[in-house]
């Protein structure tokens, strides 16, 4: 099983996603930037297959992209990668309850992301059910 120890490789940072997307990744990217931390992408769609769940055979199984990798340390699930890069480079808050507050706003921004996909990617989507997207959060 990987842990947090075996993140030190000499590697340095992948950044697993989609070829041409930006998507998920770019908030992690972001926060790449804002550090002045570099990385690599890679959007090999066999490299994305090995990653993933259906096909990983070792340590703890990563759903879908995007996956950070550094050394033999996977995590996957843009909150929870955004969360990990945030606390790694010193950017949450010193106070418990700001850090607490900070995770909230993480959750929903991702939640907000996840809703605003549906718009562009469900399937049976309704009226009503997109106008009340666009009520809540638009207006």
């Amino acid at each position: 099983m990987q842990t947090a120890d075996s993140e030190s490789g000499a590697s340095g940072y992948e950044l697993y996603y989609w070829p041409g997307l930006a998507g998920r990744a770019e908030f992690i990217r972001l926060i790449f930037a804002e550090v002045n931390q570099t990385y690599k992408d890679v959007d090999d769609i066999a490299e994305l297959e090995k990653i993933s769940l259906s096909t990983q055979s070792e340590g703890f199984p990563n759903f879908a992209p995007p996956v950070l990798k550094n050394g033999d340390f996977t995590l996957a699930q843009t909150p929870v990668i955004c969360r990990y890069l945030g606390a790694k480079f010193g950017l949450m808050p010193e106070k418990e309850t700001d850090r607490w507050i900070a995770d909230q706003l993480n959750a929903t921004v991702h939640d907000f992301i996840a809703e605003g996909c549906l718009v562009f990617h469900a399937k049976n989507f309704t009226d009503e059910y997109c106008k009340s997207i666009y009520l809540v959060f638009l207006h």
